[in-house]
């Protein structure tokens, strides 16, 4: 997560691709609609760097419900 958060942060126009990435993958297409909730989660929780920590247990339960 921290990854790709990182990279959208460099290249804003990849986080449509998370869109993408729905339309061609299950996985995805669980987690592309909580994308935001789940990135914003993180960056609060630990930063998209782990600066601030070096566990997320919220976004972590936020990723297992959507996918679930």
């Amino acid at each position: 997560m921290g990854r790709c958060l990182r990279l959208i942060k460099i290249v804003p126009a990849i986080r449509q691709c998370v869109d993408t990435l729905a339309d061609k993958h299950s996985g995805w297409k669980k987690i592309a609609p909580a994308w935001d909730a789940i990135s914003a989660s993180m960056e609060v929780e630990v930063g998209i760097d782990w600066s601030k920590g070096k566990n997320a247990p919220k976004t972590y339960k936020m990723m297992r419900e959507a996918r679930s």
